[in-house]
């Protein structure tokens, strides 16, 4: 059984390509391939840029309007005169913190292009009511343009929704790197260009692919770690690779990237289950905290926190598993330990641990959120 699983995860790992010696990429080079703001956003916002230095005027933002069917913004002939993209090739820095910033005067709209590969949104929390990002976007420029036609679309990996959609006043659409991006680059390599221009393109779409696919393998190999072959799986990935064949060494190395989409994964969960429960703004993790945890086996807690009450509560998890407590300014933090058996204390570095290891599979995952769910519930009653 041990061997069936061992050629299971080395066909997966042989479909997306792992064996594959990469090539040269001048972006990743340059910047960490997953690098929203200084690459992806300004590369893209580059080629939907008339003006940009690429002297291909409004071809490749008819083609991006056509991809993603954004149609009530193309229903206006595009005079490039009249078309401004941000960030630019001069103005790095994003405009009011948006992502990338279309107008069109000519037609008096504009587009909002919230940009997120992993990061989560940056949700604005006023008194008891959550405005989600885009949104704090959108009245900002409604606001000084009250009379003009704003349109939130929305970049991810997988097309998922924003957070707290449900207090969005206007639509937002979503697209992905996944679905759209690759499909209008492609469009765009099918047009006159010149050598330097269709080589950046290039190695623009192969990294898109190098991320999705990198994507989807985690997913691939984390899918096939399900709790009735749990110390099957545990044994394979928590083997000691010293000895082993270079092309069995890569197949491990894996481990970190299915590490890390399993924490994304519990704390995206927790995250969804507190605002819905408790109607609130949950913060304090970021992407570069998961990596610290699973790259590096970070031994400094995770925690997130929200307030209810007029009261800061946290959920974290260090060397001595979850806890939670409300946090005291200028005190030591008070807190109390989940009630889970001590042979189920789930230390987020360390996935030697059977117990941590579980939460790979997504169902155990979930059933211990829901448990967390009702232990905080109950904390917060028992601490209005």
């Amino acid at each position: 059984m041990d061997r069936e699983y061992k050629n299971l995860v080395t066909g997966i790992c042989e479909d997306h390509k792992l064996f594959e010696q990469e090539k040269f990429n001048v972006f990743t080079a340059m910047h960490h391939k997953t690098d929203e703001r200084r690459l992806h956003s300004r590369f893209i916002s580059f080629l939907l840029n008339p003006d940009a230095s690429h002297k291909k005027g409004t071809t490749f933002l008819e083609l991006f309007l056509s991809t993603i069917e954004l149609k009530p913004f193309d229903t206006h002939s595009i005079d490039t005169s009249s078309i401004t993209v941000y960030p630019t090739e001069e103005e790095k820095k994003e405009k009011e913190d948006i992502d990338i910033l279309i107008i069109n005067k000519s037609s008096n709209s504009e587009i909002i292009i919230e940009n997120k590969i992993f990061a989560s949104d940056s949700n604005k929390k006023e008194g008891e009511k959550v405005t989600p990002q885009l949104m704090v976007y959108y009245k900002s420029r409604h606001k000084k343009n009250p009379d003009r036609n704003i349109y939130l679309v929305y970049l991810t990996l997988d097309g998922k929704d924003p957070s707290f959609k449900k207090n969005f006043t206007v639509s937002c659409l979503n697209i992905s790197y996944i679905k759209h991006i690759p499909k209008w680059l492609k469009l765009c390599l099918n047009e006159d260009l010149t050598s330097e221009l269709r080589l950046a393109i290039q190695q623009y779409l192969t990294l898109i692919y190098s991320i999705t696919n990198n994507y989807k393998l985690a997913l691939a190999l984390k899918n096939t770690i399900k709790l009735e072959n749990r110390d099957i799986a545990h044994r394979f990935w928590c083997q000691d690779p010293k000895s082993m064949p270079a092309k069995e060494k890569l197949v491990l190395t894996q481990f970190k990237h299915i590490k890390w989409h399993t924490v994304h994964e519990f704390y995206t969960l927790l995250t969804e289950k507190l605002e819905k429960e408790f109607e609130t703004l949950v913060e304090g993790l970021t992407e570069k905290k998961i990596t610290s945890k699973t790259h590096n086996n970070s031994i400094r807690g995770l925690r997130i926190h929200f307030t209810l009450y007029n009261k800061v509560f946290y959920i974290s998890n260090d060397g001595q598993g979850f806890t939670m407590g409300i946090h005291h300014e200028n005190e030591k933090n008070e807190h109390r330990d989940f009630s889970f058996n001590q042979k189920d204390k789930m230390i987020l570095s360390d996935f030697s641990n059977l117990s941590t290891f579980s939460l790979i599979d997504s169902t155990e995952t979930s059933r211990i959120v829901d448990m967390m769910i009702n232990e905080m519930r109950l904390f917060i009653e028992e601490n209005k």
